[in-house]
């Protein structure tokens, strides 16, 4: 979580202080120090935030000992030994190779094709003064952020925070009306664009090359599609899945300090945890600190008998908190709202988690193990019940159904109906007038919420002149035309989950709240060898024997508690936010109705009105009225804060 900045001058005017406010700007990240090099038009700067033990030795930016290369980076090479192995990088005084210097010798070695070379979560900037040009690579998924704006002959800056782009007087502030429909309308957007019309991202396994000469971008990997995998045994199969996930959890313990681990009661945090147990230096004096949020008045949402079953199995330093005197708004929203340079998206538990995030960091803590969004890359496997049915396999269609409904106590019918109507019926009534507005009301009851899903109530919420003249309409009604031709069977839907927008999105909203209170928080579940393997595995080990997340469970046999690998339900956080969502803020509710919305040339006044009077109303809130009223307090909040400067 330290953070990075660099800017080059490409009509060749020196920099001066410009990189000094960059990385002034960001002074969060940089608790251990702050530097800054710079040399005629080029300056690279960065924000240490010491977190493995080879941190201690970085100083950066790092200028080669020629004085061709300069580099600054924040990231954790996790095939750092092998690297070593290749590369011998130089280490003086016989102390610990950095990750920078190995990321620095991978690219005087491969030069632009070293990002192809490295595993692990970075941003990194190389100035090569050899063929003046400054490179700058992202990580696979996007764990580490960053965000660049290039003027045409003029500059091109790079930073880890939006604001810290801001500080340059020449960059335009103008907002993007595209991504604030985007936040409106439930959607991820695409990977590259900001809040800002001239600030984009570099997305994520790109790299990009800018100098007086050339300017490009490279896709230096891709998550395929089309691999399969064809073990011999589901026993191997789930063997190969524990190897993988303890490695992914092994290769982000390495720290300097205590480990903290979110957990929650579920299979992913908990899995995290526990597998952390496992393969800690069992020598170490410190134990793992697991930290967990616990309800009183929201039983809906309380997971203490899940987590007191990780408790009982393994010695963890343990805290817990009770989230029901947590108010998602203030001063959380408040706060936030002004430290952060986009509007918040993740109001269901991102609350949560920055209390979280503080209390481990109080306690020692500086790096915190994550569960962040397993179900994505395991997948539940319900694509498995879409391929069938368009396959007209129903004989094995309905022996799956069968099976997961035994398994969970539900009707078998009440599953399977939805893709009866829209695989059997729904080509009879197609013809029918009106068909099309009906399916479009009635998206969930008809089974293709996995290809709509993406969108929930924009229409309701957006206001529909601001839709229509931003192209926002037009660009849904693609979206999901290109959703619906891609999306044929399980790993074509698991394919598009794991590289839409939303994940990159929640990703960068995670790490940055993480990064508010000197945390890095680090993700097993999105290191690029398990992601590729759960992508590959069959369908079966995905939903099977009634299962879902099969291989999951399989592969954590001796890890999990048994009460946690077959648990049948999921905790759901959503009642604990919606209840305090208006419990605790009824007076800012009221607040919003009564003084113009700075948004309000965006959203549908009259739903946003409906949405506070029926909370207010009644006290309490269904899913689709917070997810409106906590999008509309972000982006009133964020918008207000940066008009005001």
């Amino acid at each position: 979580m330290s953070g990075i900045a660099g800017i080059y001058h490409l009509d060749g005017r020196p920099v001066d202080e410009e990189i000094d406010r960059m990385v002034g700007a960001m002074e969060h990240r940089g608790p251990d120090g702050i530097h800054t090099w710079r040399e005629g038009p080029v300056g690279l700067g960065h924000c240490l935030l010491q977190t493995t033990p080879e941190d201690r030795y970085e100083s950066l930016p790092l200028v080669d000992r020629t004085g061709s290369y300069v580099i600054t980076a924040d990231a954790r090479i996790d095939n750092r030994r092998a690297l070593i192995g290749t590369l011998t990088p130089p280490a003086p005084d016989g102390r610990p190779v950095t990750d920078t210097e190995i990321i620095l010798e991978a690219y005087k070695r491969w030069g632009r094709d070293c990002p192809k070379k490295l595993l692990g979560a970075f941003s990194f900037c190389v100035w090569d003064a050899r063929e003046q040009y400054l490179f700058c690579a992202r990580d696979h998924f996007g764990v580490k952020p960053l965000y660049y704006c290039q003027l045409h002959e003029q500059l091109f800056a790079v930073a880890s925070e939006v604001k810290s782009l801001l500080q340059i007087e020449a960059v335009p502030q103008t907002l993007n009306e595209m991504r604030i429909a985007d936040q409106l309308g439930y959607f991820g957007g695409d990977k590259e664009s900001t809040y800002f019309k001239s600030i984009r991202r570099i997305p994520p396994a790109h790299a990009k090359t800018v100098g007086k000469a050339q300017s490009d971008s490279i896709e230096y990997w891709s998550l395929d599609p089309g691999r399969t995998l064809n073990l011999d045994s589901r026993e191997d199969y789930a063997e190969a899945f524990r190897e993988l996930f303890t490695t992914a959890v092994s290769d982000r313990m390495r720290s300097q300090a205590p480990i903290g681990c979110m957990l929650s009661g579920g299979l992913d945090s908990s899995s995290v945890a526990c597998a952390a147990h496992q393969v800690r230096d069992k020598q170490a004096d410190d134990r793992i600190r697991t930290i967990s949020c616990v309800f009183d008045e929201t039983p809906e949402s309380d997971e203490r008998e899940y987590i007191s079953a990780v408790l009982e199995a393994h010695d963890f330093a343990h805290t817990s908190f009770r989230g029901d005197s947590i108010n998602p708004i203030y001063p959380f929203l408040d706060t936030l709202s002004g430290a952060l340079d986009i509007p918040l998206r993740g109001g269901g538990n991102l609350y949560v988690q920055h209390k979280a995030y503080d209390i481990l960091q109080s306690d020692g803590a500086r790096v915190v193990l994550s569960g962040f969004d397993g179900d994505s890359t395991v997948s539940h496997g319900f694509g498995r019940l879409r391929e069938l049915a368009e396959a007209g396999r129903w004989f094995s269609f309905a022996r799956v159904v069968r099976a997961y409904a035994q398994n969970m106590g539900r009707s078998a019918y009440e599953i399977a109906r939805p893709y009866l109507i829209h695989f059997i019926a729904g080509p009879v009534v197609s013809r029918i007038p009106g068909y099309q507005r009906l399916r479009h009301a009635t998206r969930g009851i008809l089974g293709d919420g996995e290809e709509d899903d993406t969108f929930i109530d924009q229409d309701d919420l957006l206001d529909s002149d601001f839709a229509d003249r931003s192209g926002w309409t037009e660009r849904k009604r693609s979206i999901l035309k290109e959703a619906r031709k891609n999306t044929t069977g399980q790993r074509d839907l698991q394919h598009r989950r794991l590289t839409g927008g939303g994940i990159v999105a929640a990703l960068e909203e995670t790490e940055r709240t993480a990064a508010l209170v000197g945390i890095e928080a680090r993700f097993p579940f999105w290191d690029r060898r398990l992601v590729e393997f759960c992508l590959a595995a069959p369908p079966e080990l995905k939903l099977g024997k009634g299962w879902t997340r099969r291989i999951h469970r399989l592969g954590t046999d001796g890890i999990l508690p048994e009460k946690i690998r077959w648990r049948r339900d999921k905790g759901n956080l959503g009642h604990a936010f919606r209840r305090q969502l208006v419990d605790a803020n009824a007076g800012r509710l009221s607040e919003l109705l009564s003084r113009p919305l700075r948004i309000r040339d965006y959203v549908n006044v009259d739903t946003v009105r409906k949405c506070c009077d029926s909370a207010l109303d009644s006290g309490q809130t269904t899913s689709v009225e917070a997810h409106h009223l906590w999008n509309v307090l972000t982006l009133e909040l964020w918008l207000r804060r940066f008009e005001e400067g």
